[in-house]
């Protein structure tokens, strides 16, 4: 069937063009017959037929040619109508009559309205494919005709790659395979080809940097006939690339989980057979992957090993959670018994579904043993220490008893007026005795530090204090030698250490200063800020210094750098410990020196506010509360810093109703309390002369005093402390820095007992 201006005819159509190709033929077979005879009837009989028949004849004959001539215009006009509706133009209007052919000019017509229908839908239904192919996203849709080139091109995907549909359309295949996919172009002309065959094919295919997912299809008509073929292309740019970089993750996990030195398996929640395992589960195990995936733990373990894993996988999967496994016992095929310490974890799927079991497995086995041979050693040092305090505890009462008796009758001896000689003898005998008593109590403290069993009362510290009674103590060996000390004033600074072996290192730097000092020389003690919180205190000489290949043994113990051989006093101790007590208190010790040129050691250590500065910026300045207060009671504070004995006295300085009683040391603090009988004994749990605890002991075995209270106060805040104390006889415990709120509750409380008697 012939097409209609390049449209397929329909069944009328055709119809419409048979009649009209009928009738046509007979109008002209009519008018081609009729004249000739007309004329031979004219010619023959024109001498002899009357006039009248002639006359009659010449009417018919004009009736005929009129009659021909109006039949071969009206069939003309449909013939030209006919040609129009075949271009698609509009027809011209019909020249009337009712015969045959004035019923073909009306079925022209007749056709032409419904083509014209026709079209007017079949454009309307080009237009929205047009739309709907124009919209596609990320990617184009295209038809071709049988001679392979594009009769439609449209879609979103166009523009990224720099093409338009007037560049493809009309096109064809080839024309713009050669400038898209040159090295392909065979290749898609064999797809495009095969679509109309009525095969389908899918590639990717790549078009200046953009990858495109091409289906070519065939389009059949309704009885099935391959009418056209159709392009549909995604750009599938940005997917392919977020494959890759999902593959590179993969890639990497993989990599990552492989080489993971322990061992990392998967499960499969449903059945909890192995899906995956990494090269140190397979090198553990001693089995291949092969041997491992698909395979449960009853597969490949003991029977209670393998319940006991299979427990603790249901554990996770039911809870949901991470169950850490912190010792699990494996049997392995080549390394024999293991032991494990193993996490799992439930892996879930976008809706939540547990899915998977994650399991990674370190192997403690040789650890497990380096453990447990560290314990063994641990507890062998452990002992060897506890014996070594046992000794040193031991030597030191064996060896202050006879010293005792030494010191104590050399102390007689030089009261009794010896000779000269005598006397020399008998300073001797109480130096080197002092010595040796010296060297006692430092062994013993380097060796509590050493263990980390030193006892130390963490407070606010006047370092002016500090400084003075530690000069105090040396300046009588410095003005026999000749030396000036020298200390700046520290204008009420603070340091946070336990006060007594603060003074106890200044003791020692400030003697090493005189002891190794020339003649005549000079000791500077300075301070500075070296950070807004932290303290420098500086002491300086001008002795014989320390060469440069000594310092690194500056702080060992029992070295003394060769000064054993000089013939000044020292142990080789004092460094060491100084060292030690102020690291123990959250400080640094540092050292500069030059042979020949002196030497300086620089302690830091933390600022602190005033305890006296604390209450009064806490209490505003105004009188503390007073609280119901029984008149003329007395009170006994045992303490060796300065700086809590001012609290103290600040916070009932405006209480005249009590009298505050002070000793820096236990023995006078026991002597006072046996003296005066205080209402309250405030003491302090770290004291020069004697640990608070057994000042305690004996308040409380001493009959004249073990009914007075007794309020132990201490930086220490433990609570074994507190409990041990409690339990030692002590009424109350109070922490520094102390609450003055809670300080004065319990001296209220204290205070409303019942006064103490002889």
């Amino acid at each position: 069937m012939e097409a209609v201006g390049g449209y397929p005819e329909s069944p009328e159509q055709g119809r419409l063009s048979a009649l009209w190709a009928d009738r046509s033929l007979r109008a002209k077979g009519l008018i081609v017959g009729v004249v000739p005879v007309g004329v031979f009837l004219l010619t023959a009989y024109l001498t002899t037929i009357e006039v009248g028949v002639i006359a009659g004849f010449a009417c018919s004959l004009a009736s005929i040619v009129f009659f021909t001539t109006s039949v071969a215009r009206r069939v003309q006009r449909s013939e030209e109508n006919a040609r129009r509706l075949a271009e698609g133009l509009p027809l011209l209007a019909p020249i009337s009559g009712s015969d045959e052919v004035g019923g073909v000019a009306v079925a022209l017509h007749r056709a032409s309205a419904v083509l014209t229908e026709r079209q007017a839908a079949l454009a309307e239904s080009e237009a929205m494919y047009r739309t709907l192919a124009r919209n596609f996203p990320d990617g184009v849709v295209g038809l071709f005709d049988h001679d392979l080139r594009f009769t439609l091109m449209e879609g979103k995907g166009l523009e990224p790659i720099g093409f338009t549909k007037e560049r493809l359309e009309g096109r064809t295949i080839t024309e713009v395979g050669e400038e898209l996919f040159p090295e392909t172009v065979r290749a898609a002309e064999a797809q495009y080809r095969a679509a109309l065959m009525g095969e389908k094919s899918t590639t990717e295919r790549l078009v200046n940097d953009h990858t495109f997912l091409v289906q070519i299809v065939p389009v059949r008509s309704d009885t099935g006939e391959v009418v056209a073929g159709m392009l549909v292309g995604l750009d599938i740019t940005e997917r392919k690339e977020a494959e890759e970089e999902l593959r590179r993750a993969e890639a990497f996990l993989s990599s990552v989980v492989e080489n993971i030195p322990n061992m990392v398996f998967v499960k499969s929640a449903e059945d909890l057979r192995f899906v995956r395992f990494n090269r140190a589960g397979e090198e553990l195990l001693g089995y291949s992957r092969s041997d491992l995936l698909g395979k449960n733990d009853y597969d490949l373990f003991p029977p209670e090993e393998a319940e006991f894993f299979t427990s603790k996988d249901r554990e996770v999967l039911s809870s949901g959670r991470l169950v850490d496994i912190a010792e699990e016992r494996i049997q392995t095929r080549e390394k024999g018994e293991r032991f494990l310490h193993t996490r799992k974890i439930p892996i879930l799927d976008a809706d939540g579904h547990r899915v998977y079991l994650l399991g990674i497995s370190e192997d403690i086995t040789d650890r497990r043993m380096a453990d447990a041979q560290i314990r063994e050693a641990k507890e062998v040092a452990e002992r060897a220490n506890g014996a070594k305090d046992e000794f040193l505890s031991r030597m030191s009462h064996e060896l202050r008893t006879p010293m005792n008796a030494v010191l104590g009758f050399a102390q007689i001896l030089e009261m009794e007026d010896p000779t000269p000689d005598q006397r020399e003898s008998v300073r001797q005998i109480l130096a080197a005795g002092r010595h040796l008593l010296g060297l006692i109590d430092e062994v013993l403290d380097v060796s509590r530090i050493a263990t980390g069993r030193l006892s130390l009362s963490s407070e606010p510290v006047s370092v002016t204090d500090a400084l003075t009674e530690a000069a105090d103590l040396i300046r009588p060996l410095a003005v026999e030698r000749g030396i000036r000390l020298r200390i700046d004033d520290a204008n009420g600074l603070h340091v946070q250490a336990d006060h007594q072996r603060l003074k106890q290192v200044l003791l020692n730097l400030l003697s090493n200063g005189v002891k190794y000092n020339r003649e005549g020389g000079d000791i500077l003690v300075t301070w500075e800020h070296v950070t807004p919180d932290r303290l420098a205190i500086r002491v300086a000489d001008t002795g014989i210094g320390i060469a440069s290949e000594a310092m690194a043994r500056l702080f060992d113990p029992f070295d003394r750098l060769g000064a054993e051989m000089s013939g000044v006093e020292g142990t080789g101790l004092g460094l060491a410990l100084s060292k030690g007590l102020i690291e123990a208190m959250g400080g640094t010790v540092k050292a500069e020196s030059e042979a020949g040129a002196g030497s300086a050691f620089t302690i830091e250590l933390h600022l602190a506010e005033p305890q006296v500065d604390r209450f009064e910026r806490e209490w505003g300045g105004h009188e503390a509360p007073s609280g119901k207060l029984t008149p003329s009671r007395t009170i006994l504070y045992i303490e060796d810093n300065l700086s809590n004995l001012r609290l103290i006295e600040r916070i009932i300085s405006d209480r005249p109703q009590i009298r505050l009683l002070s000793a820096m040391q236990a023995s006078l603090g026991l002597e006072l309390a046996r003296d005066h009988l205080p209402d309250l004994i405030l003491l302090d749990l770290h004291l020069p002369d004697m640990a608070g605890e057994e000042a305690l002991r004996r308040l409380r075995e001493d009959p004249r005093t073990r009914t007075i209270p007794v309020v132990m106060i201490s930086a220490d805040a433990t609570q074994a402390q507190i409990n041990r104390l409690l339990a030692a006889g002590a009424d109350e415990y109070l922490t520094k820095p102390l609450d003055v709120a809670r300080f004065l509750q319990t001296v209220e409380a204290m205070l409303d007992r019942e006064p103490a008697g002889p």
